[in-house]
């Protein structure tokens, strides 16, 4: 059975469409735990009063210094043998009586505060659960970079699926038109979403 051409002349037997039915499967199979993952986040993001109270734990100690004033080596070197807080995205705020650093992660956040004179750190850890942390490497909140980069390229993946889905709809005549109208209905009813 001869399929007709569509708008333009697309026929389903020419290289395009072979081409682009191979970019649509490999694609389909690099996005499909990414996809099931963005989209059990989502519904989490819209109940986010499914995540629970955040559970707060405070630890303290002294900074046992051979040097006479607080530099951010010692303090560094002193909180990370005591907890797992990650200085590399920490905002760090002082004076000369106050260290106030922070800093947040994937579900948590760590606040220290640690007193210049007596070198005593009050260290809060608030760990938000679970649902928290996958909602906020869904958002890309406190991420690492790595995951920020993997977030840009699946976003271009799943441009490259849809294109090519559309590409392999181009010669069957029949589907086009009911396609294009679930398509713009779909379109308009997310559009009156945002009004």
């Amino acid at each position: 059975m001869k399929v007709k051409h569509a708008i333009w002349p697309v026929k389903a037997n020419s290289q395009a469409v072979k081409f682009a039915r191979s970019i649509h499967v490999y694609t389909a199979v690099l996005m499909l735990f990414v996809l099931c993952f963005f989209a059990i986040t989502g519904i989490t993001l819209n109940h986010a009063n499914w995540v629970g109270e955040p559970v707060i734990t405070k630890h303290t100690w002294t900074i046992s210094s051979v040097e006479d004033t607080l530099n951010k080596a010692n303090i560094q070197a002193s909180v990370e043998a005591k907890t797992n807080f990650d200085f590399a995205d920490a905002t760090i705020e002082q004076d000369e009586e106050l260290w106030l650093i922070d800093a947040q992660l994937a579900g948590e956040q760590w606040q220290l505060e640690i007193d210049g004179e007596t070198k005593e750190v009050v260290a809060t850890h608030i760990d938000y659960g679970w649902m928290a942390k996958l909602n906020d490497w869904h958002k890309g909140r406190h991420t690492p970079k790595l995951w920020n980069w993997m977030l840009d390229v699946m976003a271009v993946i799943i441009v490259v699926f849809c294109l090519s889905g559309l590409w392999l709809l181009l010669p069957n005549k029949k589907k086009l038109l009911p396609v294009f109208l679930w398509g713009t209905a779909g379109t308009v009813l997310w559009l009156l979403t945002l009004l």
